[in-house]
């Protein structure tokens, strides 16, 4: 899996046991409430591994009241709240994108988040401002490991009373 964001250069990291869809969404409701603006949220894991309601969970942390589904026809959807997000489904692509390519330099006004599921097929160039979620199921439930630079301690500290801990 290459993401284009260097793990070599993270500096901290979380794992997390979900048992339910409900408790995914309540820790992406605290990602959401701790964004600052800028962040890219990296989304990387099999088909039916929460993605999608991990999304759903920032999306309500961020103030959105929009349903969240995958935008996996019009790969970008953006979506308002306490600060734009914009939810970018890579699903469908085969070769890797830049960002850029599907408009996300226009959009990053220093404010906006990036949510990008299917995060591997994707060359992201801001190491430093991104967020790796590699999300996996197995029996009785989900694990979510989240690696991130220094610049975005913030995160870690909102997501800090689930660290190592079944929710």
């Amino acid at each position: 899996m290459d993401t284009g964001v260097s793990l070599a250069r993270q500096s901290w990291s979380v794992r997390v046991f979900s048992r339910s869809s409900a408790a995914t969404v309540r820790l992406g409701r605290a990602l959401g409430k701790a964004l600052r603006g800028g962040e890219v949220l990296a989304l990387v894991g099999p088909l039916g591994s929460g993605k999608t309601t991990l999304a759903r969970g920032v999306a309500a942390g961020l103030g959105i009241r929009q349903w969240v589904r995958s935008p996996s026809f019009t790969l970008v959807s953006r979506l308002e709240g306490r600060l734009p997000l914009y939810h970018i489904d890579l699903y469908r692509l085969e070769a890797p994108v830049r960002l850029e390519e599907l408009g996300w330099d226009e959009a990053d006004d220093g404010r906006a988040v990036a949510l990008v599921e299917w995060a591997e097929k994707a060359v992201l160039a801001a190491p430093t401002r991104t967020v790796l979620v590699q999300l996996s199921y197995g029996r009785g439930g989900r694990t979510l490991q989240m690696v991130g630079a220094e610049a975005l301690r913030h995160i870690r500290a909102a997501i800090g009373r689930y660290d190592g801990r079944s929710i």
